[in-house]
């Protein structure tokens, strides 16, 4: 009959059916995942770099709508970024982009150094020849930019990214990325105070990439505490 179906094409039938709606759940998924990261990665950048002010109220329609998503993925970046304190939530009343409080940085600042010496520690010890290649001219780049703080500060940050990466910790690295996120935001806030110091700081890049690179994991981490202790001064002075 050509209607009739055979206990093998039932069993077939059975056997996709799961297959396909688990890998269109898992495609959703998916999307999903990336839309939330797209919401986080694009948030987090304007309020680093100040396209939305400290202190500056938060519309999650307005986010959405600039983003070309919907409102899901903009309420789960802000309340990733509201854990990493760059935003606050305040129940009835809106979510604000979190103003920087001198007091909170410097309690920030005494754990970041800390990290910051062990990720270079680590870094000397376990750095790859490229990822060792790749700082050094991202900080040959910035011995070029001392005149161009924008341009500083952006291999800065690469710089900052490349070396805790390279200490091989995930954990580590993750827990540095946004605690520098402070330290990026502060920057470009303090950029014309920053500007007198562009070369000292590079210099002491240097000297702890040259200790990354002859694998002498004290030294890096003393030089490590150094420069970051020296580039607080720096941001502090600005209040």
């Amino acid at each position: 009959m050509s209607g009739s179906h055979t206990p093998g094409s039932f069993k077939s039938f059975g056997q996709m059916l799961p297959t396909t709606l688990l890998a269109a759940s898992t495609r959703q998924r998916g999307t999903n995942e990336s839309l939330n990261e797209l919401a986080y990665r694009q948030i987090r950048h304007q309020i680093l770099h100040l396209e939305l002010p400290p202190a500056s109220l938060l519309d999650e329609t307005d986010l959405a709508t600039a983003l070309g998503i919907g409102l899901t993925p903009v309420r789960h970046a802000l309340r990733r970024l509201a854990w990493e304190k760059l935003v606050v939530i305040m129940p009835r009343r809106g979510t604000m982009v979190a103003d920087v409080n001198l007091s909170d940085l410097r309690k920030l600042f005494e754990m970041q150094l800390e990290l910051f010496s062990l990720a270079a520690s680590l870094a000397a010890q376990r750095a790859t020849p490229t990822e060792i290649q790749r700082m050094v001219q991202i900080c040959q780049a910035m011995q070029e930019k001392t005149d161009q703080i924008a341009d500083w500060l952006w291999h800065q940050q690469q710089l900052h990214e490349l070396l805790t990466a390279a200490s091989h910790n995930e954990f580590l690295a993750e827990t540095l990325s946004w605690q520098f996120g402070h330290t990026i935001r502060l920057s470009n806030l303090a950029a014309d105070t920053l500007q007198a110091s562009l070369d000292a700081r590079t210099a002491e890049l240097a000297r702890l990439l040259q200790a990354v690179q002859e694998r002498m994991p004290q030294e890096a981490a003393a030089l490590a505490r150094t420069y970051l202790a020296h580039l607080h001064q720096d941001l502090v002075s600005y209040f």
